[in-house]
Parts: structure tokens; sequence; C-alpha cells
């Protein structure tokens, strides 16, 4: 049902290389219940130099998340993670990241984030930055990323490509460094940004 399940913030270090695979899928004996790749109850999660899979099997009857961080501050640095979801059930949905309510989510030092073929990528009500590192969010059902605020910097690479919703949805500003951003939306615009939207050496 859970790969990982925490009521406290989370801490996954990667020690002497190799990598870690988490699949998930619903319980059978506990429908309604969503299932979840790592569950940090109330958020607080840091992935550090970390190479990490995870794989979404049957949701069964309720939405699925790769990782559900919603609070306080999160961080992924120096790691790979990458999410893959088999084809499910008309009405359920597959999320990367589901940081609603979180503070923040950082991805810095290098990191790859690679999310396949989800319904929607990423969610955070705060910032969400991205620094030296590259996200990809491969066809997006539904919407790339939706987030309070958005921080692109330090040659970082972001594509994110979606069906029906925006691609970078941000309720506030945007701000882009010495980065490249490339965002598709087959429906509606690339881009929402609510704020003001800086974009420098981009």
């Amino acid at each position: 049902h859970y790969g990982i399940g925490s009521s406290r913030p989370f801490r996954l270090e990667g020690t002497g290389g190799g990598t870690l695979t988490i699949r998930a899928a619903q319980d059978p004996g506990l429908p309604g219940n969503p299932c979840r790749g790592i569950f940090v109850e109330g958020g607080g999660l840091t992935v550090s130099n970390a190479d990490l899979r995870i794989e979404i099997g049957n949701a069964g009857d309720t939405n699925a998340y790769a990782l559900y961080i919603c609070g306080r501050d999160n961080l992924i640095c120096n790691s790979r993670i990458e999410v893959t979801a088999q084809a499910q059930p008309s009405g359920i949905s597959c999320q990367g990241i589901n940081g609603t309510g979180a503070d923040s989510l950082t991805i810095s030092d290098n990191s790859v984030v690679v999310l396949n073929n989800l319904d929607s990528g990423i969610a955070v009500s705060g910032r969400l930055a991205v620094s030296g590192s590259r996200v990809t969010i491969r066809e997006a059902e539904q919407y790339g990323v939706s987030c309070g605020s958005l921080d692109i910097s330090g040659q970082s690479e972001v594509k994110a490509a979606a069906d029906q919703g925006l691609a970078l949805g941000v309720d506030q500003d945007i701000s882009i460094s010495a980065s490249s951003v490339q965002a598709e939306s087959r429906e509606t615009n690339g881009i929402f940004c609510g704020g003001r939207f800086e974009a420098a050496d981009a």
C-alpha cells in the first residue's frame, strides 16, 4: 500500500551506490485508501545522494501518488528519481509529487527528476525551486506543475508537457535565471504566471 510511510519528517540517504525501487499498489483489503510510493505525513522529506525508482501498479478505486509530502520544507538533492505508472481505470489518477500544503520543495545539486506519462506531475502549495538540476515531466494528462511560486536557476533544465491543463501553472512569481525551460500544453497555454515573471540569461 505504502512503499515507505512515516508520521514524522523523513530522510532517505543513499550510500555506496545502488538503486532503490519502490512498487506501490492498492491493498485489496483497504479499499478507498490511496497507494503512495513514499508517504511522509505532514511533509518534511529529504532525499539525498539516492537513485530512486517508484513504480505505481494497480491503484484500485482511488488516486495514487509517487511522493506524498503535504507540509513543511522538502528537499531532493544530488539524487535521481524516476516515476512510472501502469494505466489506470477511468477516473483514477496518478500524481508524481503531491506537495499540497507544503511550504516548499527544492530540487538541487545535480538532481534528476523524471515523471513519465502520469495524470499530473508536481503540485506544491508554496515555493518550488529547481537549482542546478533537471526536471522532466512527460505527457501529463492533466497538468505538469502547479505551485505557489517557481524559481529555476543554476543551469537547470525544466521540461514539462501536458495534454489538458497547464504545463507550468504558478499562482505568484516565476523567476528563471541561467537555465532553460520548455513548457508545452496541447489544449491550453504552456505557462500561467499570476505574479511577476522574471527571466535572465534563460
